[in-house]
């Protein structure tokens, strides 16, 4: 074979082996086989299920489960109720304009809060203890049918260092306490025994330093409104 041949012979074989590698890398367009490139899927929008669960509000709860002396759900109500009765006017953490009467009373197995009884309030309250915090957010005593009618609209939120906290709701519970005389709850030193019920919150104890807590709730024509600065602080 002339040499001029061979060279021809394989400038050809390359240009049908290059003809072939394309045809089967490049679909043509107008194959009804050919396969589109993939797309990517759209992002989830914001107000996917996923997005919405991790924007919902969060509970903070826990009475110290250590504590062997902590209330359980109804004591929690009563001995709260006793804590208010335990003031006169003059000095009940409901009226209280500032904080100043926010360590009056309070014992060991919870530290308590109070809302407010009308109108709003502002308040700094140092705590020298490590008990769990315990406070309503909206809450009244009566009987079972009154606690049935409160209960049926009370609504309230509570916002710690700016984190939700979603409130428990505690129906109509037996309760009993005895208050003294020239209190704001009976005004007089009888024992009291009746139900309680309400949104409730509680709380571990908090570590050293400063909180916020904010405090809105609502039944009816009744309201609490006030803002907390916690300055919690060792023994």
């Amino acid at each position: 074979m002339k040499p001029g041949r061979s060279f021809a012979l394989l400038i050809g074989a390359l240009t049908l082996i290059t003809a072939c590698t394309s045809d089967k890398s490049s679909p043509s367009a107008a194959d009804p086989k050919s396969t589109p490139p993939s797309v990517a899927p759209p992002a989830a929008p914001a107000s996917s299920p996923d997005a919405a669960e991790s924007a919902s509000p969060t509970p903070i709860l826990a009475v110290d489960p250590n504590n062997p002396n902590r209330p359980n759900l109804p004591d929690l109500q009563g001995r709260w109720w006793a804590w208010v009765a335990k003031s006169t006017s003059a000095t009940n953490p409901l009226a209280d304009p500032n904080g100043g009467q926010c360590a009056r009373n309070q014992g060991t197995t919870a530290w308590y809060l109070a809302g407010t009884s009308e109108g709003a309030a502002i308040r700094r309250c140092r705590m020298v203890t490590l008990a769990p915090i315990a406070f309503p957010v909206v809450n009244m005593k009566g009987t079972q049918a009154d606690c049935a009618m409160f209960m049926a609209d009370a609504k309230g939120s509570v916002e710690l260092d700016g984190k939700q906290i979603r409130p428990d709701r505690f129906d109509a519970a037996p309760i009993h306490f005895t208050g003294v005389e020239g209190n704001p709850i009976t005004g007089n030193a009888e024992e009291v025994k009746t139900y309680a019920c309400g949104l409730w919150v509680q709380l571990a104890p908090l570590v050293e330093g400063t909180h916020t807590l904010a405090i809105r709730g609502s039944s009816g024509a009744s309201t609490s409104v006030v803002d907390y600065t916690l300055v919690v602080t060792a023994r």
